[in-house]
């Protein structure tokens, strides 16, 4: 029978060297929004549906500075800042703002002038 061969090493047991650790990771960032709240993860840019709330807010904002250039133009370079997809859903919220402007001044339109030719109708009947 042959004899057996030792499998033990004869080297000096070497100490196990330290593990590196990751870095910490970065710590979120507050939600661009503007309400202040942290995102989930560094990476992220908004607190979950408050991107489509800035651009409904900035939308409606564009759709009410029609009157004053300075104001629109600072509401345009907002809405330039963001992504593709939310910049077309700002513009739609603006054009959507404003056709219901559009509208609800074409309803009041009609009402004066309804109410001009009662007042009208009725001092004529009464005189």
């Amino acid at each position: 029978m042959a004899a057996r061969k030792n499998t033990r090493s004869t080297k000096p047991a070497t100490k196990a060297t330290p593990t590196p650790t990751k870095p910490a990771a970065p710590a979120p960032t507050n939600c661009l929004c503007g309400c202040g709240s942290p995102t989930i993860t560094a990476k992220a840019r908004f607190v979950s549906g408050h991107d489509a709330r800035l651009a409904g807010v900035l939308g409606r904002s564009l759709a009410a500075a029609h009157a004053d250039p300075e104001e629109r133009a600072s509401v345009q370079a907002r809405i330039d800042a963001l992504s593709p997809k939310l910049q077309n859903k700002a513009r739609s919220v603006a054009l959507t703002a404003a056709s219901k402007r559009a509208a609800r001044d074409a309803r009041e339109q009609a009402k004066r002038a309804a109410k001009a030719a009662y007042d009208a109708a009725m001092a004529s009947v009464t005189a």
